[in-house]
């Protein structure tokens, strides 16, 4: 019987080692990884050494204000203000921009820590932040930023904290030019087959022209250069009319008028005009050149100052709109309809 009850206890015992056992080894997988794992698995995200872009890194960081003991100065005065120290923390984002292995930047933060800019150059994937009287050493990389700062002024006052950031936005100049470049041999591309679909179309060229010429006066929107179609021709009490679409600011559709007195153009309406109107005279720069010299005169509506009590801030407005109008009456170009 008493060799039954031992073999129970013994088979009990080597149970609950397995137990532990397991328990350990499914403790130790859970585990984050050692730092030289986590480093192994971040070589991916190494900048090249000619990189030149600008990368964002958002987090936080934690640190203490050392403030040393002092005696006030002046004679007699037996008091002394003793060390103490000031614990910070908040939200840390730096935004870095690389060229090559110079680096510099801006920093933002909140909870006391002082923001401003900085320079520095980088060393691999180790970046050395200048700023204030000491250096923030980091690991930086395509997906982090990390490190430490320790400084101590001339007075004795350090400051030390660490950051912990993560990449928030990531721009790459060399591929927003490949990016750019592409998009202008887009645009060059569709240009040519729009000119060259208006070779074989005289009147659809004429009007092409005459849009060119006059959206040189617009105010607000952009003409996309040969992009009239569905042109159409009539003579109507004297005049030669021509009528057709375009579009304009990449895409938005528009109608336009236009009488002609042989090759010139008598007036023109546009799909947004209330009237037919000389060319280069649209009807939003006589409005503006209307509202300026309502600002000029000291007629600028309920809200506005009078004549006769023009503080500086409208004194400011009126010598903006007197030079607007001047530019006007100079170069007659304000850049759209």
């Amino acid at each position: 019987m008493a060799v039954k009850h031992l073999s129970l206890f013994v088979s009990s015992i080597a149970m609950l080692l397995a137990a532990l056992t397991a328990t350990h080894a499914q403790s130790y997988s859970d585990q984050p990884p050692s730092r030289d794992a986590a480093t192994e698995n971040s070589a991916g995200n190494s900048l090249p050494d000619d990189f030149k872009g600008k990368v964002t890194y958002t987090g936080h960081y934690e640190g203490m204000f050392f403030f040393p003991g002092r005696r006030p100065a002046g004679l007699g005065i037996p008091t002394f203000n003793p060390a103490r120290t000031r614990n910070v923390s908040g939200n840390y984002q730096i935004a870095v921009e690389f060229d090559g292995t110079a680096i510099q930047g801006s920093v933002q933060t909140t909870g006391g820590l002082r923001a401003e800019p900085f320079r520095g150059r980088r060393d691999g994937d180790t970046c050395h932040i200048m700023f204030g009287a000491g250096e923030l050493t980091a690991h930086c990389d395509k997906a982090s930023l990390s490190g430490g700062y320790d400084s101590t002024n001339s007075e004795g006052q350090r400051i030390q904290f660490q950051v912990d950031t993560r990449e928030s936005q990531f721009v790459d100049y060399a591929q927003v030019a490949a990016q750019r470049a592409r998009e202008q041999a887009d645009a060059e591309r569709r240009l040519a087959a729009a000119e060259a679909r208006l070779a074989n179309d005289p009147l659809a060229r004429k009007l092409d022209g005459i849009i060119r010429q006059d959206s040189q006066s617009w105010l607000m929107w952009r003409y996309d250069i040969a992009s009239v179609s569905d042109v159409h021709e009539k003579r109507e009490k004297g005049a030669d009319i021509l009528t057709g679409h375009y579009t304009f600011n990449g895409g938005s559709p528009g109608t336009v008028l236009v009488k002609l007195s042989g090759d010139s153009v008598r007036c023109l309406q546009f799909w947004n005009e209330t009237a037919c109107r000389p060319l280069g005279r649209p009807q939003s720069r006589d409005n503006m050149a209307r509202i300026i010299g309502s600002m000029l005169s000291g007629g600028g509506g309920s809200g506005g100052s009078t004549g006769s009590t023009c503080d500086a801030n409208c004194q400011s407005v009126r010598a903006g709109a007197a030079q607007q109008q001047r530019n006007i009456e100079q170069t007659g170009n304000i850049n759209g309809n």
